[in-house]
């Protein structure tokens, strides 16, 4: 069997490992990138949109916009889904906050931060998988052929249900299960429209939409929250008879987004986690793409210059710089889910997410640390 070396492998092709080899070509280091998806970017499972932020940290081609966001409304529900037809839906409240971004073409903006990667210099490989690890030697499944590879360094960008944290004996996450289409809008819109039920267990609802057409999905807890494309069924039925969308679905999309913020170990042996498979995603709101593609540029800056200086303890800067960004933001949103998923079912729903969702006031209020007030 054939044995390749590289400096680093960087395993998955999504905003966070595209970002961390294309940092890693630019220095020069030989990189190796490889995505299990034939297509890279196909298909999401995120409402793709991002904060207007985004674009100070990285270059985002404004051909990869679908359209501009002003405004997030949250709504409060009553959903009762134990009709199998025509379920009720009631909106008992609605607010609205500032939420400045851009629904984004999710898979464009993937591929072609794989192909910045590519042209600077990475090898990159899809359709190609971690199969095991032996010492040092990296096992890699390509359809079905299999090669070696012996990195000096790794960088694990392969999602919520990380192989390599697998292989490596990490916990595993907790998830939100999400279920979405793509749907046809009756009337277009510039804000995104968060609904917030008792029936989407530890999770919610959302219309996420980019010109005539919607996001239109939902994310439940993993266990306990039932099955996500059934209740997004019963959500679509209500949305069509409130004349908000239109009969039909242009895609169908599914997936598990983190909620347990940030692994307790990023670095272990010489390889580096980052994206959804660090946990950088935001406990309550599930929102990950900005802090994926930063934290795949401090994850390949970081190996980069380890590689330069020939000093494995540099990489230790990345597990530093994104406490910095991040802990203190996901500590206290994770606070806020353990309050969320405590009181569930008490009988003031209404309460429990002025305390707990992002776009109300109580959200800025710290919890005890046992999160049991």
């Amino acid at each position: 069997m054939k044995i390749e070396t590289f400096d680093a492998l960087v395993i998955g092709a999504g905003p966070a490992g595209s970002s961390a080899a294309l940092e890693l070509a630019k220095s020069g280091a030989e990189t190796l990138l490889i995505d299990r998806k034939a297509r890279i970017g196909e298909q999401p499972h995120c409402g793709e949109f991002v904060s207007a932020k985004l674009f100070s940290e990285v270059e985002l081609n404004p051909a990869f916009i679908h359209q501009k966001i002003d405004t997030m409304e949250s709504w409060l529900a009553d959903f009762d889904i134990r009709k199998s037809i025509d379920p009720d839906f009631r909106v008992i409240s609605k607010s609205e906050s500032p939420s400045k971004g851009y629904i984004i073409d999710r898979v464009r903006f993937d591929r072609e931060l794989a192909r910045s990667a590519a042209a600077a210099g990475a090898t990159v490989i899809s359709s190609s998988s971690i199969a095991s690890l032996t010492g040092s030697e990296w096992l890699i499944n390509t359809s079905g052929s299999f090669f070696s590879v012996t990195p000096k360094f790794v960088i694990a960008a392969d999602g919520p249900h990380s192989a390599t944290a697998a292989i490596q004996g990490l916990k595993s996450q907790a998830l939100l299960l999400g279920s979405q289409i793509e749907a046809p809008l009756v009337t277009k819109s510039t804000r995104t429209t968060v609904i917030l039920s008792p029936a989407f267990r530890g999770g919610y609802a959302w219309i996420f939409p980019k010109g005539a057409v919607a996001n239109v999905g939902l994310g439940v807890v993993e266990k306990g929250g039932g099955a996500p494309a059934q209740l997004l069924e019963k959500f679509i039925y209500a949305l069509l008879k409130m004349n908000i969308i239109c009969a039909g679905a242009l895609a169908r999309y599914s997936g598990a987004i983190p909620v347990s913020g940030l692994r307790e170990r990023l670095i272990v042996d010489n390889v580096l986690y980052v994206g959804d498979a660090a946990g950088v995603t935001h406990p309550i709101t599930g929102s990950g793409i900005a802090q994926a593609v930063m934290s795949g540029k401090l994850a390949g800056k970081a190996v980069a210059n380890a590689i330069k200086e020939n000093d494995p303890n540099l990489i230790l800067h990345y597990d530093t710089e994104i406490r910095e960004l991040y802990e203190g933001v996901m500590t206290h949103a994770l606070s806020k889910r353990r309050v969320w998923e405590k009181h569930w079912d008490d009988e003031d729903f209404s309460r429990l997410c002025d305390r707990t969702w992002i776009g109300f006031k109580g959200y800025g209020k710290r919890e005890a640390k046992n999160a049991e007030a």
